[in-house]
């Protein structure tokens, strides 16, 4: 006849962290998330959690008289267009031009109106530091 050895080994040890996070690296919150290494985030009417919780892009005002300025921030991104309008950011006044910065899924976005991936991120930090943008806001068609 043969027999068969189940050994059961039970452990009670004490650990002073958990095994769930010793070693996984702390997740920045939000906030910490959305600051930025240059230019200005309190510019950046969103942070980069939400960055994508929009209608497909973000926008912001630049002076439309300003071809260097149009250069520098095209420059940041060949996805953005810039064209006269108001938009969700204002750009009411016929000196300014309204431009778009495309927020789709998967090429600027980690998920479907989630989070902008960090390139995006960057360079929506890139564009906080331009004097001439005063505001960076999601677009959302009401």
């Amino acid at each position: 006849m043969n027999r068969i050895a189940i050994v059961v080994l039970v452990g009670c040890g004490h650990s002073s962290s958990s095994p769930a996070t010793a070693d996984a690296p702390a997740q920045p919150d939000a906030a910490e998330a959305s600051t930025c290494a240059t230019g200005d985030s309190t510019k950046i009417k969103f942070t980069r959690v939400d960055g994508c919780g929009n209608d497909g892009s973000v926008e912001f005002c630049i002076p439309s008289n300003n071809a260097d300025v149009l250069a520098r921030v095209q420059s940041v991104s060949a996805t953005i267009i810039c064209s006269p309008g108001g938009g969700r950011a204002m750009c009411n006044d016929a000196s300014l031009l309204l431009c778009t910065y495309p927020t789709a899924y998967p090429a600027q976005c980690e998920a479907q109106y989630g989070a902008m991936n960090d390139p995006v991120w960057m360079q929506m930090c890139s564009l906080s530091a331009f004097a001439e943008i005063h505001e960076i806001v999601q677009t959302i068609f009401e």
